[in-house]
């Protein structure tokens, strides 16, 4: 496996698809400063931070969806699985391997996009009154529970049509499709859907809106409330892994018995 691993990680290097893609992903976390046209004289990391946190599960499922169609559905587009199972490599440690890659990549690809933005701005203008520290990286550590599971759905659907192009076509289509037909129910009918999907749980992580107006070491400021309840928190994790472990296995099950 540790093979397959390696193999990934030299591809991965030299692929500007992917490098596109999380310049697009940066683009995209950013984009809420230049639009909203805030004051950068009053900018500082706890305001940056709640400014483009809505931001945070497009520029996830951006990142996200490059680099799991890279890693799990670029080799069956060009019969590189096919070589692997002729050179002696078993299933198991191709499609592992290809999911712990795709795991690793895509968090430290995700963190990078939702911490390092905020971390720069808190280096050079400090972090501000504006959101509590802990609350807002709570957020994200949440958050990253639904983002796991979303990287193993993908997995799982790279699995299923082998090909990285309908990778990429039916990620996108399963982000909007869930949101889209989430939103159009509810407001038709007035009743809220409680079922988690990995999407519309980012989303509700990343909405910040309860805020107030303080007066903090004499000047007038919004302070945002980012902290959640201890029950969206267990339901995210909870949830989050158990499809995860689930999508893996299947995608494990269907590459097992089906012929390449």
């Amino acid at each position: 496996m540790w093979n397959i691993m390696k193999a990934q990680r030299h591809q991965i290097k030299g692929d500007n698809f992917i490098i596109y893609g999380f310049l697009a992903a940066i683009i995209m976390q950013v984009l809420p400063i230049f639009f909203d046209q805030m004051d950068m004289e009053s900018m500082n990391g706890g305001l940056f931070a709640v400014s483009t946190f809505g931001m945070i599960p497009v520029s996830l499922v951006i990142v996200s969806l490059v680099l799991v169609a890279r890693i799990c559905g670029w080799d069956m587009d060009d019969k590189t699985i096919n070589y692997e199972l002729l050179s002696g490599h078993s299933r198991s440690q191709i499609y592992f391997g290809r999911v712990v890659m795709s795991l690793v990549y895509a968090l430290v690809a995700g963190l990078m996009i939702t911490v390092l933005p905020t971390f720069i701005v808190f280096i050079i203008k400090g972090w501000g009154n504006n959101a509590a520290f802990k609350e807002v990286f709570v957020r994200i550590a949440v958050m990253m529970c639904p983002y796991i599971r979303w990287i193993c759905e993908l997995v799982l659907v790279a699995f299923i049509v082998k090909s990285s192009n309908a990778t990429l076509v039916l990620g996108f289509l399963m982000c909007e499709a869930v949101v889209l037909a989430q939103t159009i129910f509810e407001d038709a009918t007035g009743i809220l859907i409680n079922v988690q999907f990995a999407m519309t749980n980012m989303i509700e992580l990343s909405q910040i809106t309860n805020s107030k107006m303080e007066l903090v070491n004499g000047e007038l400021i919004s302070v945002f409330d980012a902290s959640l309840k201890s029950s969206d928190i267990t339901s995210s994790i909870v949830v989050s892994f158990v499809v995860a472990v689930l999508c893996v296995m299947a995608g494990y099950a269907i590459f097992k018995k089906r012929d390449m």
